[in-house]
């Protein structure tokens, strides 16, 4: 059980690194946006932190539901309504004789 979630966890940390992964499955993070060494990479381990943090939670699995049959009866009487309500905006088409 828990070799599988390993697994999985590694699975999804490899799909958030993208473009970042390399070839032998490195993750490379560049920081360059300050003008010492030891801040960029303090920089680059809080980026690699926080994509281990989001790679850590486990993604809810959806459940297929199906509308109501109320719900659908309110939809389907909310578009006759509708219909009724364009038809009454139209020009009435008056033959004179």
């Amino acid at each position: 059980m828990e070799s599988s979630r390993r697994a999985a966890l590694g699975a999804r940390l490899r799909s958030l690194a993208g473009r970042r992964l390399t070839d032998d499955g490195a993750i490379l993070i560049i920081a360059r946006n300050h003008r010492t060494q030891e801040q960029n990479r303090r920089e680059a381990f809080a980026r690699l932190s926080d994509l281990v943090s989001r790679a850590l939670v486990v993604p809810k699995v959806r459940k297929a539901t199906r509308p109501t049959r109320a719900s659908r009866e309110r939809r389907l009487e909310h578009k006759t309504q509708t219909g009724r309500t364009k038809k009454l905006r139209r020009k009435a088409v008056r033959w004179e004789d």
